[in-house]
């Protein structure tokens, strides 16, 4: 078995960069479920003179509309090509005083 990598890599085919991706990553298509939260996402920006990051960043999934957003983008799903949660360690207690409202 190969060593796969942890975090997915750019190959270019001639026009724009595509991106593969580990099993820790999950492919856009498969939306996460549950409240809404910071989660860490693989973006490709359009190429009309928007920057390319070479790095993940740290995005929202909103549960509400059921989008990402990534900076000022309120609905970034068609920007983000992967995703992954957070961990968070306060998020529970957050979630159940939410629940109590």
């Amino acid at each position: 078995m190969t060593d796969q990598p942890t975090t997915p890599t750019e190959e270019t085919d001639g026009m724009m960069p595509a991106r593969t991706c580990s099993a820790s990553w999950i492919d856009a298509a498969t939306k996460p479920t549950g409240w809404e939260r910071k989660v860490l996402v693989w973006v490709v920006w359009p190429p009309c003179g928007w920057p390319q990051w070479p790095e993940p960043l740290i995005g929202w999934w909103k549960h509400g509309p059921g989008c990402f957003a990534v900076g000022n983008v309120e609905n970034a799903n068609h920007l983000v090509t992967h995703w992954m949660d957070i961990p968070e360690t306060n998020a529970e207690p957050i979630r159940a005083a939410q629940d109590s409202d």
